[in-house]
């Protein structure tokens, strides 16, 4: 019996021994769950995009008895209400653990965006005196930009973007009486390909294999070619929406 007492503590003793060094560096997991390489992802959204700067036909000023009077012309939201959408959204994520508190992890990485909105038209008579119906008007954007942002091990994140790429106006057709020209229905504004870009922010839940997020963005863009159908009045400038998102993603 004392033999087999021996031969097991002496089997004990072995097993407590730290395993050899292995050749090469060693792996190791990093902390909170956050991953080594880059991380693919896809996502659905919904949105809505809410005009709030840029006008059709711009204001002027006038001088009645030596005061200056500003004569309000006619924006974006007079002619269109809100729009809503989808968009589909790729992205590349790099995670690196935070160095200061084990429980945050930080994340880099890219994105590409393609979205489209639809805007539904109304009518809308300026201070100049111009009557404009505007039919609806759809907008279709890909964005492509720099992401980076915060995660805790409980999932939530914060994360912030900016991006640029090229928007697609299509063509809106209106029944218009404006200055400088006859009462008409035809195109009011024509089909223009721009440039648009940025600022966003998200807020939502992540976890290793899905993702659920609230998205806010202040997007700027050029503003479309003025149509073949109406006076030089209309001078279409660069367009301010803040947009909404809500969507779901798969992680790869």
């Amino acid at each position: 019996m004392s033999g087999i007492a021996a031969l097991l503590l002496a089997a004990a003793a072995v097993l407590q021994e730290p395993p050899a060094p292995r050749n090469g560096p060693e792996i190791v997991p990093r902390q909170g769950g956050s991953s080594p390489g880059p991380i693919f992802s896809l996502s659905g959204e919904g949105r809505i995009s809410v005009p709030v700067d840029g006008e059709v036909v711009p204001s002027r000023t006038e001088w009645f008895f030596f005061v200056p009077t500003t004569i309000k012309g006619t924006r974006y939201d007079d002619l269109f209400s809100n729009g809503t959408g989808v968009c589909l959204e790729a992205t590349l994520t790099w995670e690196h653990p935070s160095r200061v508190n084990e429980a945050l992890i930080w994340h880099t990485g890219a994105y590409l965006r393609m979205s489209y909105d639809a805007f539904e038209g109304t009518s809308h008579s300026d201070e100049i005196g111009n009557f404009i119906d505007a039919r609806s008007w759809e907008i279709t954007t890909a964005i492509v930009g720099f992401r980076g942002g915060i995660r805790g091990t409980s999932g939530l994140f914060a994360e912030g973007r900016v991006g640029v790429g090229p928007v697609y106006y299509g063509a809106v057709k209106a029944t218009f009486d404006i200055e400088g020209g006859l009462p008409a229905t035809g195109e009011l504004l024509a089909p223009t390909v721009g440039v648009a870009s940025e600022l966003g922010l998200k807020l939502g839940y992540r976890s290793e294999k899905m993702e659920i997020a609230f998205g806010m963005n202040l997007e700027i863009q050029g503003g479309p070619h003025r149509g073949d159908d109406v006076s030089t009045v209309v001078k279409p400038d660069a367009i301010l929406f803040v947009s909404f998102t809500l969507g779901i993603g798969l992680r790869f």
